[in-house]
């Protein structure tokens, strides 16, 4: 999970990421940070969100990618 804090980090520029926190209002992201939050997770993990958003999983929080990357590893 480190690897998913680090670039939450970057993208978001905070330098603290707790689960709790929402993608979009407490970190800021914005569509093109998503698109790269997406592409990163396709890279690091093989796992497609846009997918799993589709299949009812929620995306929404730091948590949620985290349950995310528990369940597919």
């Amino acid at each position: 999970m480190k690897d998913l804090i680090r670039e939450l980090q970057r993208l978001s520029s905070k330098k603290e990421v707790k689960g709790s926190d929402h993608l979009r209002t407490t970190l800021g992201l914005d569509s093109m940070k998503l698109i790269e939050l997406v592409v990163f997770f396709s890279e690091e993990w093989g796992i497609d969100l846009g997918e799993k958003a589709a299949e009812g999983h929620p995306v929404n929080t730091v948590s949620d990618l985290e349950k995310i990357i528990s369940e597919n590893s």
